[in-house]
């Protein structure tokens, strides 16, 4: 156990031209791709990595289909009970800013108000970075969703019938 044969050191390289340093011969890159070092070289290597669509899409089509549930539920109380929530006109104009961001991304809206997903368009849009632009972390759109989201969860009374008998 005491006869070492080679003294272990960090292993060195060089990222977007400035040296890096690392314990192991592995690392992350921007949180998203593992690269591993195996061998010393003199050549350049280039990574570069591109969204998995179908993931992508996947999330988008659970955005649509929740959206979408939740207007078909306000569609169904408002039927029920002849009572407007205002639930509807609040999401619309929670979408209006970036109605043609999402246009661009193939989300569009029905005359009911129910989201439609052009995959097609959507597919394009990720591959060329609309998509993350439209609900990554410091999009408005997303921002106001997850505000409005909040304000429901926190007063649900709010969008419903509130005749009170005592």
């Amino acid at each position: 156990l005491n006869n070492m044969v080679v003294a272990p050191k960090n292993a060195v390289f060089e990222l977007n031209g400035r040296e890096k340093t690392t314990m192991s011969n592995e690392f992350t890159l921007e949180r998203a791709v593992k690269v591993s070092l195996r061998s010393p070289s003199e050549t350049e290597a280039v990574v570069d990595y591109r969204p998995d669509s179908d993931v992508i899409l996947g999330g988008i089509r659970d955005f649509v289909d929740s959206y979408n549930d939740m207007v078909s539920r306000q569609i169904s109380f408002e039927k029920k009970t002849e009572v407007s929530t205002g639930l509807q006109a609040e999401l619309k104009s929670m979408i209006g800013p970036s109605r043609n961001e999402m246009e661009a991304c193939g989300l569009t809206f029905d005359e009911d108000g129910f989201m439609v997903l052009d995959t097609a368009l959507a597919s394009e849009a990720i591959e060329t970075g609309e998509m993350k632009n439209l609900f990554g972390e410091e999009s408005s759109l997303t921002n106001r969703v997850v505000a409005k989201t909040d304000s429901i969860k926190i007063n649900p009374v709010e969008y419903i019938d509130k005749k009170v008998v005592s």
